[in-house]
């Protein structure tokens, strides 16, 4: 029976084959010709030959060097130069007498593991898999950590792990430190996923010398103190960086909130007093919500910090929220996790497929994207969901501290008054909170079919831009 493979795709073309073979996707070979597609059977057959003799050694994963070594002995031994003259027979010199006192100042060798770099990464991203938590809740840092080490592979070749010293680390980092081109836009990559990447080059050297696999050079962490997002930014960046986060204004979001449904009325509410976003949304469960004197409370733990949080959420938002929480089954069976909120599938708002694949569901992005594209013709500007909370926090800054800001975004602070001596005050917050509802609760005032017109107007002068009618008119 013929071995089966797919066609391997970029930006749209078919470039190549592939195969999953042992949980993991393989790029198997570039080329669409016949040849290439023999080629690519081949290999696989001799990949899943490999996978199986793993699995009955009780392995359980398929690693990059495994693949290497199934794609060369497909590709066959190679060729021995042939010699262009006879060379005489070598005369056997003696070995040189070297005295005691001299080998007894030699260093000893170092103990060689035969493990190549790119090994040591696959085997490292392997133990990261299995510290996944059954529910997933750690699986964005794990599998991003994952994604960054293989990105970091581009800046150093195969070599055997301890030939890696100071000299080779400072050429890896500074490869990186060059920001080389994204491989999906073709721009330099930012400074942000540089030092991520920077990061996770850390990360994994530091698991080697605790797995006694590296021996580390004299003095190595210093050649990652270079990379910070300050010191990779252009001047551009750095000013780009201190404006202030671009929000929809009060005319926006009135707009926003009379076309949104009950499912986008509720994520703005979750964003906008609540300071969450999407995995946050994901993650809220019935117990969350607290009832106080006829009013709508959050009380959690962020799922991304572990910060406690306490958020008042005004009377228009509280229904949205509640009439969204009434339509969430509570049964065990189809809801065990007791989430507040969940797809029309009855899947979490956002989700992974496995602990395997990369792929991940968000359901909370298309629905906003749905509403932007809706409110485009009132004049609306197309903003992430994610400055939403941004825009209160930075509302909760200028009227108070950078504290509060903290506090509403449920951030970690390195503060030691922070984290040994006080605690910032969740009633200033919802002090600070309500005086901001009372400034911007406009936004909830409904638009009837008769002042329509006069809502876009309001949405272009808010913009300090001419409105279509005035337009047409002055043409």
């Amino acid at each position: 029976m013929k071995t089966q493979i797919s066609k391997a795709y970029r930006r749209g073309e078919h470039v190549g084959w592939k195969k999953t073979i042992g949980h993991r996707s393989w790029f198997l070979v570039y080329g669409i010709t016949p040849a290439a597609e023999m080629k690519a059977i081949s290999l696989a057959e001799v990949l899943e030959a490999k996978w199986r003799v793993i699995k009955a050694a009780g392995g359980t994963e398929l690693l990059q060097t495994h693949f290497d070594e199934a794609r060369d002995f497909v590709a066959g031994p190679t060729p021995v130069l042939r010699q262009a003259a006879p060379v005489e027979a070598a005369v056997a010199l003696p070995a040189p007498v070297i005295p005691p006192s001299v080998t007894s100042q030699m260093p000893a060798p170092a103990p060689t593991t035969g493990r190549s770099v790119y090994e040591a990464i696959d085997q490292f991203m392997g133990n990261l898999k299995r510290q996944m938590k059954p529910d997933s809740s750690n699986a964005d840092h794990l599998l991003n950590t994952c994604d960054r080490i293989i990105r970091a592979k581009d800046g150093l070749a195969n070599t055997p792990l301890e030939k890696l010293r100071r000299k080779e680390l400072d050429d890896w980092l500074a490869f990186f430190g060059s920001r080389p081109p994204s491989k999906k836009t073709g721009n330099p990559i930012g400074p942000v996923t540089i030092r991520n990447i920077i990061q996770s080059i850390r990360m994994f050297l530091n698991q080697c010398i605790e797995w006694e696999w590296w021996s580390a050079p004299p003095a190595w962490e210093r050649a990652f103190r270079p990379f910070t997002i300050k010191r990779l930014s252009t001047d551009a960046e750095k000013r780009l960086s201190r404006k202030r986060p671009v929000t929809h204004n009060l005319a926006e979001k009135r707009v926003l909130w009379h076309l949104g449904r009950p499912f986008h009325r509720a994520m703005m509410a979750l964003a906008d007093w609540g300071g969450h976003t999407q995995k946050e949304i994901a993650t809220l469960r019935f117990d969350n919500f607290l009832d106080v004197n006829g009013e709508m409370y959050i009380e959690r733990h962020r799922n991304k910090t572990g910060v406690e949080g306490r958020w008042w959420i005004p009377p228009e938002a509280a229904a949205a929220i509640s009439a969204e929480l009434a339509r969430t089954p509570r049964d065990p069976k189809v809801n065990p996790d007791g989430l507040a909120f969940l797809t029309p599938n009855n899947l979490p708002l956002v989700h992974r497929s496995n602990a395997f694949r990369r792929a991940k569901s968000d359901f909370v992005r298309p629905q906003w994207s749905t509403l932007l594209r809706w409110a485009s013709g009132w004049g609306v500007r197309n903003i992430s969901f994610k400055y939403m909370r941004k825009g209160t926090s930075q509302m909760v800054r200028d009227r108070t501290y950078g504290e509060l800001s903290k506090l509403f975004c449920a951030q970690t602070t390195d503060d030691v008054q922070d984290v040994s001596y006080s605690r910032p005050s969740p009633a200033q917050l919802e002090k600070c909170i309500r005086e901001i509802y009372a400034e911007i609760k406009g936004m909830y005032e409904p638009i009837d079919a008769a002042h329509s017109q006069r809502a876009i107007e309001d949405v272009y002068r808010s913009r300090g831009l001419t409105p279509p009618n005035a337009q047409q008119s002055a043409a």
